[in-house]
């Protein structure tokens, strides 16, 4: 029985040990919250729609055009990147965000450049990057259909009313909801 007692005293300090390693991945500083505010230079009106972090570290929108960013617990000596979309309601702007966070857990914008542009007009959708497919959906989520033309999206044929461009880009996928005039 003493030897039984034993051997479980040995593997839990193993154990132990295991666990006391593993939580030094982790940072061991506070958090820090960074605030982001990219310059929108020649767009007014505008505010966040949607902020993706690549990783999924937190973010709060704090104003029309700032947001605070969190970096999760053990993301550390990383890379994260960020795509926040600003609209006015008839155009859409994409800014890509690189964050480094450090070994302090302190995060450092390192990049903003602005990827992509998207304007709702009266018969048609000017998109300012290119993209593979393009699609629209009724608020009940029906396809339309998709309405390419000399990458446009034609929507001369739709209804007044709400919908939903779907498009689909290199770099991923991006649902905006808008208004046909």
């Amino acid at each position: 029985m003493k030897f039984f007692i034993f051997i479980l005293l040995l593997i839990s300090n193993y154990l132990g040990a295991q666990v006391a390693t593993n939580l030094q991945v982790y940072c061991t500083q506070p958090m820090v919250a960074l605030v982001i505010c990219p310059e929108l230079n020649d767009f007014e009106n505008y505010e966040i729609e949607s902020l993706e972090s690549l990783v999924g570290c937190s973010t709060t929108i704090l104003n029309n055009e700032c947001f605070r960013y969190m970096p999760l617990p053990g993301f550390e000596n990383a890379i994260d990147t960020m795509t926040v979309v600003y609209s006015n309601g008839i155009n859409w702007t994409f800014i890509n965000l690189v964050i480094e966070v450090s070994n302090s857990c302190e995060p450092t914008l390192l990049n903003s450049i602005k990827s992509g542009r998207i304007r709702v007009l009266n018969n048609n959708i000017e998109v300012g990057f290119n993209f593979e497919k393009a699609e629209v959906y009724n608020l009940q989520g029906g396809l339309i259909g998709g309405f390419i033309i000399d990458d446009n999206i034609d929507i001369s044929d739709l209804q007044t009313g709400a919908y939903i461009l779907v498009i689909k880009a290199q770099n991923g996928v991006q649902s905006l909801k808008f208004y046909k005039k």
